[in-house]
Formats: C-alpha cells, structure tokens, sequence
C-alpha cells in the first residue's frame, strides 16, 4: 500500500513538471487577446475622457484667471483660444492677454506664449460675436470690473475625438461660468448648428 501510494505520487509529479502543451498555450494566447479586444474600447474610451477633464478644468481655471486679472489691475483682459493644426491632431490652446495690448495680425498672435492642452483635444465655438478679425481665434473678454463683455450664447466647446464633450458657458454678465459634460441625449434647441448651443438654456 506504502508502494503504491509513492509510485502514484511520483507518476503526478512527473506529469506537473511536463509544463503545457503547445495546444494549451494557443489556447491561454487566443484567450488574452479576446479578453485584450473586449477592453480596449473602454480603455480607450476612459482615456479621452480623462483628457477632456484635465483639459476642462485647466480651461476653467485660465478663464477665471483672466477675470481675476482684469479686476486686480483694473484693465480689461481676455482668455483667448484657438486650435492648432501643425501636431496633425488640431489640438486646442490657450493664451490669457490684455486686450488693450492684444495683436493686430496673425503673426503677432502666433509669437504669442499658448498653452497647449491635453494631445487631440480641440476647442469648438462658432460665436462670431467672439471671434477675433482676421484670425481662427476666438476670445472670452472681461472689462475691468472682470464682467463679461459678451453673453448671448457665448460658449466653449472642449471635446476629444468628436466623442467626450463639455461645454462651458458664461452664464451671466458678472462673467459666472456654467460647465457640464455635454449629453446629447438632451436637446433645448434643436436649430442650433453646434452641441453646445443645442444644450444650452440660453
């Protein structure tokens, strides 16, 4: 009975250390790339939503400085944005400036110092009351109180291969921001050419 008991147990072992079959190795591969296939939209999908966040807030922040500025030295400044198209991926950027002081051409605004966002993440706004003349640049202005010198439908469309979007809105002339990630599902005005605008109560 002992005997037996210690060739069974070294036949097992024998077998353990074998290792896999080339058939149960195929296997173990075509399962991980299944499961690889399963969760790589999702992946991909929680990233460009991570970089339209960071690059919502960072916007945000750089608005609200803008306003600061204008109040703190009494002169009116602006939060300006564009998108630039020479990365390939027409990623946004932004600039905060003095408006008295702010360029005249498109080259003065190109030596100006951007701040790139997140990689592939755009600016949309087709407000033309905002649009600088001359250039593919469009700007949140504040006078020197820090009011907004602008309201009707001014906004700020921050998305991320045409998928993760939010939207930023100056609500009111005291230059208060609404932000919220847009959801297409809900639609106020259904004339309206961009997404933004269509969500807006406004």
């Amino acid at each position: 009975m002992l005997r037996r008991y210690f060739v069974t147990f070294k036949g097992n072992n024998s077998k353990s250390q074998a290792g896999y079959t080339l058939l149960e190795l195929l296997v173990v591969i075509l399962m991980v790339g299944i499961l690889s296939a399963i969760a790589a939209p999702g992946w991909v999908s929680f990233q460009n939503n991570q970089r339209a966040r960071t690059s919502q807030s960072r916007v945000y922040s750089a608005i609200k400085e803008a306003q600061s500025v204008a109040k703190v030295k009494k002169v009116a400044y602006q939060f300006s944005f564009r998108n630039n198209s020479a990365d390939g991926l027409n990623t946004g950027e932004y600039v905060i400036i003095d408006s008295n002081t702010k360029p005249t051409d498109s080259n003065g605004w190109n030596n100006l110092t951007w701040q790139k966002l997140e990689s592939g993440v755009t600016l949309v706004s087709s407000v033309s009351s905002i649009k600088e003349s001359g250039v593919e640049v469009y700007s949140f202005n504040f006078n020197y109180k820090g009011e907004a010198k602008e309201l009707s439908n001014v906004y700020l469309q921050i998305q991320q291969n045409n998928s993760t979007k939010y939207c930023l809105f100056i609500q009111d002339l005291l230059g208060n921001l609404k932000s919220y990630y847009l959801d297409l599902n809900t639609v106020f005005d259904s004339s309206a050419t961009s997404d933004c605008a269509k969500y807006s109560k406004y």
